[in-house]
């Protein structure tokens, strides 16, 4: 299992309960935890089955093509 550090920051047009659904979509690619929070700023310590790559990729989809939010995947396993 690979771990990550992943910060995610909403941006203005995103509305809390669309992400509270990016959240639930996030969950199905590991688990994670919420380092801090500022801002509309999340950094996530995610642990993971999937690759850098393979988690940037999944974080690309879930932004959509409305671009909700922009991520930072760094990985430190």
């Amino acid at each position: 299992m690979s771990r990550y550090i992943v910060s995610i920051k909403f941006l203005d047009k995103s509305s809390v309960l669309k992400q509270l659904d990016i959240f639930d979509a996030i969950k199905e690619l590991g688990t994670f935890s919420i380092q801090d929070q500022r801002d509309h700023v999340y950094i996530l310590h995610f642990k993971s089955e999937l690759t850098k790559d393979g988690m940037d990729e999944r974080l690309k989809e879930l932004t959509g093509p409305a671009g909700l939010f922009n991520y930072t995947v760094c990985g430190f396993d």
